[in-house]
């Protein structure tokens, strides 16, 4: 009997343990998301500024493709490609209050603000999005929901 209730104990000790780490994973991934969309609401907007001084286009796609071979060779990442990079100018452009941005990277990923990019409508793309309390996110495209956890890995 006693050598049950020390195996019932260490059953729920682990149990205990383990809810807890996967919580700090949760939290952990929840936080590189959000950082890693505000960095590429960052870079966006940089690049957007200092190419808004110049007002030439040629010289802009010039200045991007450089940018993106300099930021790849140092971080050695996909992440920084050309495309990406003229990603993150329209994220800055399209979400250009820093504010806002700030109060939406609490509940949306990057791969959310991928969805919400191209949608030229401001009050259409501010409908397409819908927090729940459950922790997930309904992103809604046309007729289609897509759900997403927020505490999922990061995905680029």
């Amino acid at each position: 009997m006693n050598n049950e209730v020390s195996i019932t104990k260490e059953t729920q000790l682990f149990s205990e343990i383990k809810s807890i780490i996967d919580s700090a994973k949760k939290d952990l991934a929840v936080q590189v998301n959000s950082t890693m969309s505000a960095l590429y609401w960052e870079i966006g907007n940089k690049i957007n500024q200092d190419l808004l001084k110049e007002q030439r286009a040629e010289y802009g796609k010039q200045i991007v493709s450089q940018l993106a071979k300099q930021l790849q060779t140092e971080y050695g990442s996909n992440s920084f490609s050309e495309k990406n990079l003229r990603r993150m100018m329209q994220f800055a452009s399209v979400f250009p209050d820093r504010k806002i941005v700030a109060t939406l990277l609490r509940q949306f990923s990057w791969s959310h603000f991928t969805l919400f990019i191209p949608i030229q409508d401001e009050l259409k793309r501010s409908g397409e999005c819908n927090p729940f309390g459950d922790g997930n996110v309904r992103l809604r495209k046309g007729n289609r929901f897509f759900f997403h956890d927020p505490s999922k890995a990061y995905d680029n």
